[in-house]
């Protein structure tokens, strides 16, 4: 089981922040292409990119996508300072297997 961590921005992406950012979109393709069980979108909502758009529309635009793409159960978008499992320790998040007995 793998978790992608992608740092989404917002749908229109000016050149601040392009090198190391992608659109929801874009976050979307890269993480079925990686096929990865799980997406964290990251770095949404902390800035504003000299946007006059609400700071949540990049994540909100992800949600929308996703469920479009049926992908929304995979989606897993944290509130700033949430935290959550998403697998026990006893298992290999890259077989599945006991961790203790590959």
């Amino acid at each position: 089981m793998y978790v992608a961590t992608l740092p989404i921005a917002p749908v229109s992406l000016s050149s601040l922040g392009s090198g190391v950012h992608v659109g929801p979109v874009g976050a979307l393709q890269i993480f079925k292409d990686v096929n990865a069980k799980y997406m964290v979108p990251i770095h949404h909502r902390t800035l504003n990119y000299g946007s006059d758009s609400p700071p949540t529309t990049a994540v909100e635009f992800l949600r929308k996508s996703s469920q479009e793409m049926g992908l929304a159960s995979s989606i897993v978008d944290l509130q700033i300072g949430e935290q959550r499992v998403l697998f026990d320790r006893q298992t290999s998040p890259a077989t599945g297997n006991d961790a203790e007995n590959p």
